[in-house]
């Protein structure tokens, strides 16, 4: 990007096992006593990625 006077940015994404989330983030229970409410994101995630 630079050679080119490119200006912006690189991101990479690693993902985990999402095991130490399993207790939290995959816990529905733990999500609705957070007061979160993800079907929308969850939909929107799905409609992204096409599962």
């Amino acid at each position: 990007m630079r050679e080119r006077g490119e200006a912006g940015a690189v991101v990479m994404l690693l993902g985990d096992s999402g095991v130490p989330y399993a207790d939290t983030y995959y816990d529905n229970r733990w999500v609705e006593a957070k007061g979160w409410d993800l079907a929308e994101p969850t939909a929107a995630l799905a409609r992204l990625t096409g599962a």
